[in-house]
């Protein structure tokens, strides 16, 4: 699931994902910690409540076309608005 919210000067977007025989049980709960932390348009993403999710930081595409709010370890390749996002675990999402 893709969240955008329109801001001044710009668009800052969320994706949540999880199995899709998960997903309808894990949206809530992610939900939650995704506003815990996700602030559109605020300045510094805050932790939530207990530590439970890292702080976020934003991450550009190199040609500057895009921007993701990720977590230290966290790697974005990405130009003309396509995005890959990879973590230390070979976590990975693409946005195109």
């Amino acid at each position: 699931m893709v969240l955008a919210a329109h801001i001044s000067g710009g668009i800052e977007a969320a994706l949540l994902s999880d199995a899709a025989e998960h997903f309808g049980s894990s949206l809530n709960p992610m939900l939650q910690q995704l506003f815990a932390v996700w602030h559109p348009g605020a300045q510094v993403a805050r932790p939530a409540a207990g530590g439970s999710a890292a702080p976020l930081h934003r991450a550009m595409a190199a040609d500057g076309s895009a921007s993701v709010g990720i977590p230290d370890g966290w790697k974005v390749q990405g130009q003309g608005g396509t995005m890959l996002v990879s973590g230390p675990h070979g976590e990975s999402m693409a946005s195109i």
